[in-house]
């Protein structure tokens, strides 16, 4: 007799959730805006325990104030509906300021550029993407299933 029982989610150790963090660019972040929760895909970087990426400065994300915003972050890698895997991030969200915090807006710039090496320069295809950001990572969980 053949079993149809489902499979078990079960939790990823930290190591995992870090590797699917650094294997892939683009994942949702979540944030509180007028009141109500916004959701939007975005590419990304993580590098030295933190999510870097960028945005045009006329979205939601450039509202963010100095104080920063707090923010889920979702990663998937989905083969089939039994076989997948999932992190998601709960942390901080900083906008890098290059006049005023200059330093680490270069350090920023350096760690976007590992996946999108024309990430500003001339022939960047995403020329109003001038915005950096840095996620503080509070805490990060992953699931997987198969």
């Amino acid at each position: 007799m053949l079993s149809t029982a489902t499979p078990e989610a079960r939790e990823l150790e930290r190591r995992d959730v870090c590797a699917i963090l650094a294997r892939n660019i683009t994942g949702r972040i979540a944030f509180a805006r007028n009141g109500e929760i916004e959701i939007r895909p975005i590419r990304y970087v993580y590098a030295d325990g933190s999510l870097y990426l960028r945005s045009a400065p006329d979205t939601a994300l450039s509202e963010i104030g100095p104080q920063g915003a707090r923010v889920g972050f979702e990663v998937d890698e989905i083969h089939t509906t039994q076989r997948w895997r999932s992190v998601v991030v709960r942390g901080t969200l900083y906008r890098i300021l290059p006049d005023k915090q200059r330093d680490e807006w270069l350090q920023a710039f350096a760690k976007l550029r590992r996946f999108a090496p024309a990430a500003l320069a001339l022939d960047d295809q995403d020329t109003q993407r001038t915005e950096i950001f840095r996620i503080d990572i509070r805490d990060a969980t992953g699931r997987a299933m198969g």
